[in-house]
Parts: structure tokens; sequence; C-alpha cells
């Protein structure tokens, strides 16, 4: 049976920091979960909350590591494991991203993927989308920001996907260079362990150092998908 709930013993076997820094960051409201019986215990949720929060530090790339190891203890519906690209290619590229506000970047990934038949009811999604910025920005100091529900929606989605928005002028979303953030990722996974390999695979394709600058330079939605395969298998 899945395990849902872990100690801070667990916890900090997972996040590999710890134990007393677990409980520190808990009581400190930086690393979500609640107390039972006077014990600290956090979901899958929590932690990879924790991990999102520092993707970009200077430690982002064990943080990648570690999303991918909790991956690993989680079960799978399918046996699929799709690149970023064929995820992103199923879900589909919007450039130029016509938002120019928060809540219009919600509504625009969310039509997007059920105009494309990916989203069966994009108001469902949108309140979740809308709900977990409330908890914590997915906006990077990178300009890039990872939307997704807390947890995976498999009745209101037909099969995991990416999709991305390219902004030309940037919208502020609580992140980014001066407030603004122009590339925006939506992540519909029908599990966990999807999801958290996908956050893993486009963390990783954010910290090479030549996504990002090159991305900003395309025009079509083609160029980024070539990208996109040409980092992934580098």
């Amino acid at each position: 049976m899945e395990k849902r709930e872990f100690s801070a013993a667990d916890a900090a076997r997972i996040l590999h920091i710890p134990e007393k820094k677990v409980v520190k960051l808990a009581e400190n409201g930086e690393l979500a979960g609640h107390k039972v019986q006077g014990k600290w215990l956090f979901s899958k949720a929590d932690m990879v909350l924790w991990f999102e929060k520092n993707l970009t530090d200077a430690k982002a790339e064990d943080h990648l590591d570690h999303i991918e190891e909790l991956a690993e203890n989680v079960p799978q519906e399918t046996d699929e494991e799709p690149s970023i690209a064929e995820l992103l290619e199923r879900g589909g590229v919007m450039i130029p991203f016509p938002a120019k506000t928060r809540d219009s970047v919600i509504r625009e990934l969310a039509k997007f993927g059920a105009d494309r038949g990916l989203i069966w009811d994009p108001d469902t999604m949108i309140e979740a989308l809308r709900r977990r910025e409330e908890m914590m920005s997915t906006a990077m100091d990178n300009g890039a920001a990872l939307l997704h529900p807390r947890r995976p929606m498999p009745n209101n989605i037909g099969d995991s996907f990416v999709i991305m928005g390219v902004s030309l002028r940037g919208v502020p979303f609580g992140g980014g260079f001066n407030n603004l953030t122009d590339i925006f990722f939506l992540i519909g996974a029908i599990d966990d362990k999807t999801h958290l390999r996908t956050l893993a695979g486009i963390g990783k394709l954010l910290k090479h150092p030549d996504f990002l600058p090159r991305l900003r330079e395309l025009e079509t939605a083609g160029e980024i998908l070539s990208l996109v395969r040409e980092i992934e298998e580098a």
C-alpha cells in the first residue's frame, strides 16, 4: 500500500537533510506539514513543494536527484515514461503567449489544454491551479513558472502532457526578472510518479546554461520543440 504520510525521520531521509532541520523548517513554516500527537507528519505533496521552492538554488541539481528518488517510491498508473519533448509535443507551445495578468495566465493555459482535448473540465483545472499558486508561487527567479495542481487530476485529463506559454513581454507572476515571468509550463500528470519525473525533467532543462537564453531567441513552436529535444538528448 502506498505510504501517504511520512515522519520527520522519513522526510529527512528523502530530503537528504538532518531530521532536526526538517523539524525546524516545519516549525518556521518553510516546509508544509501537520502535527499528530505532537509529532510532525508530511505528505509527498509537502515535500515536493519544498523541492520546488529550492529548485533554482545552489544545490538544485541535488534537489532534482531527490525528486527522482521520491518518484521511485510512489506507484505509477502506466508504464509510460515520456520525455519532456514528447509531453510538450502532446500539449503544445503557445507563442506568443497572450496572457497579461496572473489570472489570465492560468485561464489561457487551461483553455488551450481544453481546446486540444487534453483537459475535460477547464474550470476545475483553473480552480486547482489558483489554489496551488495561493499556497506558494511556482514562479522562479530565472523567469520561468511551473504551474500544476497540487495533486494529479487523472479524472480531468486524458493523458499526461506539458503545455508551454512564451510571453514576449513577461507577466507579473510572483518571481522572475524584475518580478516578471515569461516562460510558463503547465504540467498535467496522470499520476504522482509522472508528475515528479516531469518536474525533475523540466528542472534539468531550466538548469542547462543554454536552454533559457536560446529559448528566448526563438519565434516558433517547432523551433522550441527542437531545442527541447536537443537539450534532453545532449
